[in-house]
This record gives structure tokens, C-alpha cells and sequence, in this order.
């Protein structure tokens, strides 16, 4: 919600500069140059941008490669290309090849149902037969579980045992088959086929796969390995707190990495995953992947007209690729979002060229690497006056984050004005409530007000306006409202939450 009018100075810039002839050839070499003054034109405009870090990748690597700002600005740690950070969805794209290359292998095919590799998971409702794991893959299933997407996201309880109980038991056939409709569900089944039926973690067949082969020294998807190996990671920070630039407490672990959103990676590794889908699987002089298997996972399959800024065409998604246009060009993206991230990977394949632009900061430095990324490409692509038309909107990028601060700060200062609406002692709310799909949240005291818990969810509440109820955010930037539900005799065992009940056990 807070990020909505900065994302619309986005389209804006699009708009605008989208009239402009395209006649203008480009240097690598000045478009390095000029890459590098207008991203530390964007630092001066919003200091509160934490740090960038891009890199222009064309068929022999990367050319331009820099990181900005800070990874952890408390810890004094720069950002460079070395830096890790969480790519959330980018993870995507390195699961749709690993499984294209499992249907050459024919280990797993993609056009056949994916039951069929979850035999011992008998389904408590009705799912057909005829849902594929390209289905899966290109978000055509027709399937919900939010329960499982939930835990695997955001609170990590994810025991071998409920994750595979709660697929059978919540997993619903709730939408039509084949109609494109993007969430994290399908890959994180799919991640659950290669478990149950290969008997290995996605994570490590990446490493085989794709990691190992391409060089990727410092990309993982186990956090514990990336800590124990002492590499520099980004911190996730929000940059509209109530003082401003605020490190957010959710950080991921182990048990948060999943099949849709797991990896941690640099600037540096990802060039080379750039360049290796520009090249049809091949580096160095090296086929690394078969050529065919890297065209059918960039190949689109499932229309959509979804926009994701700054490429706001429709298009088709293909194996963890969106497949699309900007401009007059044809364009391969995905982007990965989380609280305190954002990440781009796109290329242009007609062009030979590609992106990599990283942030920890999932507002106005997500929005920067937006417009960073609509520079860049009209750059390359020659578009007339584009210097200049995004020299321009630089005071107004300033000017919308200073009225959206100003909005942060004033609902801030409303909430804080709230006065509590429980009406029984603190200790009276203390105590376990489980619900069989999402978990237990745990209700205790924190400087004087209810703090809730949920996996590696932790939140201190603040009031909220309705009787029985208060105000927390486990997930930063969305904030939930939890009712209470007291009996008769004022004791209180049931409490909801984003509205789902959870019954007291303790």
C-alpha cells in the first residue's frame, strides 16, 4: 500500500519517455559512465536508499558492475557486487530450468499430472488429474493452499510431516485450469515432487544443476551455509519507519527458503546466469545447459496482461520467465520481492543484453531500480532525449517519497493516539492458540502490550479501534488486526487472525 504512489511515478516515466523516437546508437562505454552519474544522482535526490547494485551483462559477461550505498549501514558494511542478497521470486527462474532439464532427463516431465509423482499423498479434495507440472510452473494450475504458501514464506513451520499433511488436506481446486493467475504455490509443490519423488532438496539439486556448473561460488539457498561461510549479506531495511530508514527484523532462515523464493545471491553470480540465458546455456565457450533446454524454458506458455513495472506489456510466462515486450523490444524478466528486498534479472535476447539490480529496501529503492532499469533500456535501445526526460524526474521521484513519508508519518501519528480496546487484564490474553493449518500463535507481554508470535513471526501490538481486538505486523509493512473472542465467565480461548480462528491450548 505505502509503495502505490512511488510505483506510479514509475508508469509516469514510462509514459513519458515511451513518445520519443529511438535513434540514438549506444557506447558500452559511455553507458557505463552515464549509468554510474545517474545512480549517484538517484543517492543524492533520496539518501534514504540504503544501496543498489547493478550490473549490465552482455554475451561476454558483464561490462558495468558496481554496487551503492550500504548493505548494512549500522554495521558500516558497503554494498558492492559481492554482496548477497535475497532474490525472493528471481528463485523462480532458476527452478523452471532446473525442471526443463529434468524433462530432458525424463526424471520429471513436465506435460504429465503431478500426482503422479505424489503417490503417497492421497488429496481430501477434489483435484483432477489432468494438472501438469508446467501448469504448476506457469501459474495455470487452478490450485490454492495459503496455509502452505504462508508457512513456507513467512513463519517456517514446516515439519516434513504437516507440510505434506497440510498439502493433502488444505490443497483446493479453486480457480480454472490454465487461466495465468501468479502465486508461489505450484513451484512450492513442485519443490515437494523433487523431495518425494528423487528423494532430494530442491536446494541441493540447484547446486548440482545450475550453481556448480555455472560457477556461481556464492549462491545459495541455505542461509545457515552463506553465515557459516562468512559471506557478506545484505540487511533488509524499510526506508519510511517512523525515524526513517529502519533495519527490518525479518530476516530469512533456513526454513523460510522455499522452492518460490530461496536464494541469496550476488550481483556477480547473477551476471553469469545472465549470461548463460543470453547465450542459450552457454559460457566461457562452454555449453554449459543444452541450448534447447534453455529455449523451452524462455518460451512463453500462459498468456497474461499483468504489469510489472517498468515493462508494462502483457505477455507470456514461460518456465520461471516472463516473456514480453518494452518498447519495440522483445524483453525476459522476473523480479523477486520481499519485505527489505527487491531484485531484477531481465534481458533484451535480440539485443544480446541484460540487467541485474538489486536492493534491500522494497519501497522507493525498489522503485529506483525501476526507473535505473527503463533508463538503462532506453539507453540501449537509442530512444532520443532519454538522458535528459529521466534527468527530470529525478526532483519528482524526491518529491513523491517526501509526500509519502509525510502520509507514513501522519498515519504513525494517528495510530498512536489509539487507546486500548481490551477490556481485561494483559495476563487474561496470554497463553498458545493453534489452528491445524496455519500453526500456534503464542500470546505474551512486552513492554506493557500483547506481543504475538508465530513461527518466525514476532510482533509488539498496538491498539486498534474495534473492542477485543489490536493491531500487529508480523509480515513488515502489512499489519493484521486480531480479535480476541472472551466467553462468558471473561475467559478468553479463541482469537482470529487475518481471519482465521485459532483455539486456545494452553
Amino acid at each position: 500500500m505505502k509503495e502505490t504512489k512511488i510505483m506510479l511515478l514509475v508508469v509516469t516515466l514510462i509514459c513519458s519517455i515511451a513518445s520519443c523516437a529511438q535513434t540514438t546508437a549506444f557506447s558500452k562505454q559511455q553507458l557505463a559512465r552515464d549509468v554510474d552519474s545517474f545512480t549517484k544522482k538517484i543517492f543524492e535526490s533520496i539518501p534514504a536508499i540504503p544501496s543498489l547494485v547493478i550490473s549490465i551483462v552482455d554475451e561476454n559477461g558483464p561490462f558495468f558492475i558496481k554496487g551503492y550505498g550500504w548493505a548494512d549501514k549500522e554495521a558500516g558494511i558497503k554494498a558492492d557486487e559481492n554482496t548477497l542478497y535475497y532474490i525472493a521470486s528471481c528463485t523462480k527462474s532458476f527452478m523452471g530450468l532446473t525442471a526443463a532439464l529434468l524433462d530432458h532427463e525424463k526424471k520429471i516431465f513436465l506435460d504429465r499430472s503431478f500426482k503422479k509423482y505424489l503417490t503417497a499423498i492421497h488429496f481430501k479434495n477434489e483435484i483432477g488429474n489432468n494438472v501438469t507440472n508446467r501448469n504448476l510452473l506457469t501459474h495455470t494450475s487452478g490450485l490454492e493452499n495459503n496455509p502452505l504458501v504462508f508457512r513456507m514464506a513467512y513463519s517456517g513451520v514446516i515439519e516434513k510431516k504437516e507440510i505434506l499433511n497440510l498439502l493433502s488436506d488444505a490443497t483446493v481446486a479453486k480457480k480454472q485450469l490454465g487461466v495465468f493467475d501468479y502465486d508461489n504455490l505450484g513451484y512450492n509443490i513442485y519443490g515437494l515432487e523433487l523431495q518425494e519423488h528423487l528423494h532430494v532438496k530442491w536446494q541441493d539439486l540447484l547446486q548440482e544443476k545450475i550453481f556448480t556448473p555455472l560457477g556461481m561460488k556464492h549462491t545459495t539457498a541455505y542461509i545457515s551455509h552463506a553465515e557459516k561461510n562468512k559471506w557478506k549479506m545484505a540487511a533488509p531495511y524499510d526506508a519510511d519507519g517512523v525515524n526513517g530508514l529502519t533495519k527490518i527484523y525479518l530476516t530469512k532462515k533456513d526454513n523460510t527458503m522455499q522452492s518460490a523464493g530461496g536464494l541469496v545471491t550476488s550481483a556477480t553470480d547473477l551476471s553469469k546466469w545472465l549470461q548463460a540465458q543470453i547465450n542459450f546455456g552457454k559460457i566461457n565457450n562452454k555449453q554449459v545447459f543444452p541450448a534447447e533446454v534453455v529455449k523451452a524454458a524462455q518460451t512463453g506458455f500462459a498468456t497474461y496482461d499483468k504489469q510489472s513495472y517498468p515493462f508494462t506489456a502483457g505477455g507470456k510466462y514461460g518456465l520461471g520467465w516472463n516473456v514480453s515486450k518494452y518498447q519495440n523490444q522483445n524483453i525476459i524478466y522476473h523480479f523477486g520481492g520481499y519485505p527489505g528486498f527487491k531484485a531484477h534479472t531481465s534481458f533484451m535476447p535480440d539485443k544480446r543484453i541484460g540487467l541485474v539490480i538489486l536492493s534491500n529496501e522494497a519501497g522507493v529503492g525498489a522503485a529506483a531500480g525501476d526507473i535505473l532499469a527503463a533508463y538503462i533500456y532506453d539507453r540501449v535501445t537509442g530512444v532520443a532525449g532519454a538522458e535528459e526526460q529521466f534527468l527530470k524526474m529525478l526532483p519528482e521521484l524526491e518529491n513523491r517519497y517526501a509526500k509519502n513519508m509525510e502520509s507514513v508519518q501522519k498515519s504513525f501519528a494517528e495510530r498512536a493516539k489509539r487507546t486500548s480496546q481490551l477490556t481485561l487484564p494483559l495476563d487474561s490474553y496470554v497463553g498458545k492458540y493453534h489452528n491445524d493449518w496455519f500453526g500456534d500463535i503464542s500470546v505474551g507481554i512486552e513492554n506493557n502490550a500483547l506481543a504475538i508470535g508465530l513461527g518466525n513471526l514476532h510482533a509488539i501490538s498496538t491498539p486498534f479501534t474495534q473492542k477485543e481486538s489490536i493491531r500487529v505486523e508480523l509480515i513488515p509493512g502489512s499489519g493484521k488486526v486480531v480479535f480476541f473472542k472472551p466467553d462468558d465467565l471473561s475467559q478468553v480461548n479463541m482469537l482470529t487472525y487475518d481471519g482465521n480462528e485459532f483455539k486456545r491450548v494452553k
